[in-house]
């Protein structure tokens, strides 16, 4: 079993049932509420989006008020105060406090829950700076490996003018490998003076330096950190806490230095390493950078205690102190979580590091495609620790020209990987300024365009994170995380190739897994251990797995190797990589290959569909229902899911309209581009609130209709008025160049009398930048988010009708239009965007109908 903390805040423990009530789906266990289509339509405030507040301006009473009330009007039932560069009042000042009273007394008036982001900026842990400015002993230490290859006879002279000496080994160079000697007394005044004797020589220097940030391995610092932060939020707002307060967030905690991410250093890991392994960490240093002696036990070791103190320190007391004020939750994310490599250099161990939290979560910042790495570790961390919710911060550094298409395909992304309580980076209280403009955007706030339209974005996402912090989600496979080989192999002076395939290796197996849809889960060696085999299956907790797959088997800890022997002759399904075992393993096509063909033969329960490429799901458990989470992550390609039981019915539940459907006697669904929904499997009867599936699910449609004529678009607020014989980008044409808004298009269109008596006719929207409301004859018909769009519009059709559009694109195209100085466009180099935030390409600007809109017409 895991041991609790350790550590306890000297605090005064707040506990009762009422504040329990507040935040019980944040702390509580896997036990689910149960899943009803009425919360589902309206669900709860705790399964909002919780955005970043970027709080980057002067802060007054009247804005704060007023921005509150909008994002209430949106949908947004949780907000993270988040101060950022530009804030004009003192971070932890009175002034600071007085707004934030402002805050918290508005949001308790909308019911609105708050999360208290812990730092100014980030990483988490500095107090606005305020710690390593005023208590040099608690700023950061860091280790640098310097190497000086010389040659003999001669003289050596080091002046070190960045840091401290604090150690010098020196070995010869020989065919027999490396024998280093500690020479500190050669140190003297931070210079080094040596007579080299004949031959080759290699010279180490061990410098402790300083990453400007804070010691978060020394529990006195976090102690300083708790007091300077969230004390004085508990002073002021104690009786907000479990109430109006539900959690302080944390973010990018480091205990290394970004990007070069040298070697963690404290003054506590000296005597500790000593006691806990009984040999001397300062005599194997050279041990952490090269291969010398024991280097992978000594890295071992290293890397564990660091993943110890960091945990006990920082992790525990933090998680301790909310808890035991109101039993708020704490949540967040970790720099650099992408993978192993990133696991290592900035933290450790992160099954250990966050098993004492209430929200595990995961970052993804930049247009890029988030590897199952992440999203599965912290997911799995969740479940390990018998958590509901798995944050993940999203949307950040993509840019202001992000699309709202992509916005709606990487949350379901998000949600296939695991995450159930997205956190959009971010809502800027102001974008006027260069600095706010070039701080990681976008903002998904006023005055982007698109943000009338918000609310329906922010409703899907509120129900798909109902189902899906409800729900258990199944799989058959076990991944073992193998933290222990990458630390055996990780160093930081460079990469070294064994590190590298270990981390390749276990992503390979990720993404192998994820795309021929073969769902896992990762599990840590604790959890192995404390698991056992019966009929032939891994029993580990409340899981059942068919299969163990092992990348690595260097590092592990003692009796886990003899254990996987035990659990392999009692008949589980072992599957170890090439090169790990003598004479046997597998590649990685070989794994997946097996472990597909092992799940088709020997899994009890029938597989319930076959579906094609673009579609991914994952399966969920809620009590006695059974649901699949589907996502057509194309953006162009229609997807299929056929069918294979014949006697087991499902509903359709879609989180975009708030619906359920019944899907009985269908043989297959058409899936449009980046649609999601959940398919509840084995439903009995059709509920009495169920709808008919519209036809476009069923079959292609009979015949399909361009809406094509002139059109006249005018621009909201302006003069801009144009006509268009045939439609194309609106940023080609001079009058509506960087214009950011509204711009409604208006057609009128005639149709034949038996195509109306004849037919069941939808339209379809294929392709809009961005967001829209659609009209047809003086009618609303709907609004959309993203495209593609559906929409029955049978009643609504006549011999002659005028469709009109209001389509909202994005304020990169204000952005567009404004002048900047050179010192004013930052380098960017997060996912695919590179230049900087205020410079764009064409195709970032496009906005408007970029196709005609569709009459899908159905044969009644």
């Amino acid at each position: 079993m895991r041991d609790n903390c350790k550590y306890f805040y000297k605090g005064i423990f707040v506990l009762c049932p009422i504040l329990l009530l507040s935040v019980c789906l944040f702390c509580a266990t896997l036990s689910f509420a149960e899943i009803n289509f009425e919360d589902f339509k309206n669900p709860p405030q705790e399964y909002s989006v919780a955005p970043f507040w970027f709080l980057n301006g002067d802060l007054k009473k009247d804005t704060i008020i007023s921005q509150m009330k909008e994002m209430h009007d949106k949908g947004i039932g949780i907000v993270i105060p988040h101060a950022r560069t530009g804030l004009i009042q003192e971070y932890l000042g009175e002034e600071w406090f007085d707004a934030y009273r402002v805050i918290l007394s508005t949001a308790k008036e909308l019911g609105v829950k708050v999360v208290i982001y812990d730092e100014y900026n980030w990483p988490t842990g500095r107090a606005g700076y305020f710690i390593p400015m005023n208590y040099p002993e608690f700023r950061n230490k860091l280790l640098f490996c310097k190497k000086y290859p010389v040659q003999g006879p001669g003289e050596l002279g080091i002046i070190e003018n960045k840091g401290i000496i604090k150690h010098l080994f020196i070995a010869e160079d020989t065919k027999e490998g490396l024998n280093f000697a500690r020479r500190d007394e050669l140190i003297k005044n931070n210079e080094i003076a040596w007579n080299i004797p004949k031959g080759s020589w290699i010279v180490l220097t061990f410098v402790e330096g300083s990453g400007g940030s804070v010691d978060l391995m020394n529990p006195k610092m976090v102690e300083q950190f708790i007091s300077l932060t969230h004390e004085r939020y508990y002073k002021r707002f104690k009786a907000y806490f479990g109430n109006t307060i539900i959690g302080f967030c944390f973010d990018e905690p480091i205990i290394s230095s970004w990007p070069n991410f040298p070697l963690p250093w404290s003054g506590v890991l000296e005597e500790e390493f000593l006691r806990k392994y009984r040999y001397s960490l300062i005599d194997n240093l050279p041990c952490l950078f090269f291969e010398v002696n024991d280097s992978p036990k000594v890295r071992q070791d290293f890397y564990s205690l660091v993943s110890a103190k960091f945990e006990k320190s920082f992790f525990c007391q933090l998680s301790d102190w909310t808890k035991s004020h109101g039993n708020i939750f704490y949540c967040g994310h970790l720099m650099n979580d992408d993978n192993l490599y990133g696991n290592l250099q900035t933290g450790g161990d992160v099954f250990d590091l966050l098993r004492n939290i209430q929200v595990p979560g995961f970052d993804w910042a930049g247009d890029y495609r988030l590897s199952p790495v992440n999203g599965r570790v912290f997911s799995s961390i969740a479940e390990l620790i018998r958590k509901k919710r798995v944050s993940c911060e999203i949307f950040g550094a993509t840019g202001w020209a992000f699309p709202t298409w992509k916005m709606k395909r990487d949350a379901d992304w998000a949600f296939l990987l695991g995450a159930n309580m997205l956190i959009p980076h971010a809502f800027f209280y102001t974008v006027k300024g260069v600095t706010q403009l070039n701080d990681y955007p976008p903002s998904l706030f006023t005055p982007q365009p698109y943000w009338e339209e918000f609310k329906l974005f922010a409703d899907y996402l509120k129900r798909c994170s109902y189902i899906l912090a409800n729900s258990k989600r199944i799989s058959n496979i076990a991944l073992l995380y193998p933290m222990g080989a990458m630390m055996q192999a990780y160093t930081p002076l460079e990469k070294k190739k064994e590190a590298e395939s270990i981390d390749r290796d276990f992503e390979d197996i990720c993404r192998g897994l994820f795309e021929r849809k073969l769902d896992f889960k990762i599990i840590d060696e604790d959890l192995l251990k404390n698991a056992h085999v019966l009929d032939k299956k891994l029993i580990a907790k409340d899981d059942k797995y068919t299969i163990l797959i092992i990348s690595a088997l260097r590092g592990l800890k003692k009796g886990t190797a003899a254990l996987i022997e035990k659990m392999k002759r009692e008949g589980l399904e072992i599957y170890v990589l090439k090169g790990e075992q003598e004479n046997t393993g597998q590649d990685i096509a070989q794994i997946i290959q097996n472990t597909e063909l092992t799940l088709n033969g020997r899994m009890r329960e029938k597989k319930f569909f076959n579906a094609s490429k673009e579609i991914y799901w994952s399966r969920h458990q809620s009590g006695a229902k059974t649901f699949f989470y589907i996502s057509n992550q194309s953006e162009t390609l229609w997807g299929e899911i056929e069918f294979l039981l014949s006697d087991v019915n499902s509903t359709l539940w879609d989180p975009l309209k708030g619906k359920i459907y019944s899907v009985f006697k269908a043989k297959r669904l058409i899936i449009p581009p980046l649609y999601s929904f959940f398919l509840e499997a084995g439903v009995t009867d059709a509920p009495q609130n169920s709808n008919n599936l519209p036809d476009y699910f069923l079959k292609e449609a009979d015949e399909e209709m361009l809406i094509q004529g002139e059109w006249q678009i005018s621009g909201e607020g302006s003069d801009k008025k144009i006509t268009l014989a045939q439609i194309q980008p609106l940023d080609d044409i001079k009058a509506f160049s960087g214009f950011s808004g509204q711009a409604c298009y208006k057609t009128a269109f005639n149709l034949p009398k038996p195509i109306l008596s004849q037919n069941k006719i939808y339209l379809e929207l294929e392709d809009v930048r961005h967001a829209a409301r659609i009209f047809l004859n003086n009618h609303k018909v709907g609004d959309i988010f993203w495209s593609p769009g559906f929409f029955d519009v049978t009643p609504l059709l006549k011999e002659n009708n005028v469709l009109e559009l209001e389509i909202y694109n994005t304020f990169a195209n204000a952005v567009s239009a404004m002048s900047f100085g050179k010192d004013d466009i930052r380098s960017v180099y997060i996912g695919d965007k590179k230049g900087g935030w205020v410079k764009f390409e064409k195709e970032d600007l496009e906005y408007g109908l970029l196709k005609p809109p569709k009459l899908l017409l159905f044969k009644q």
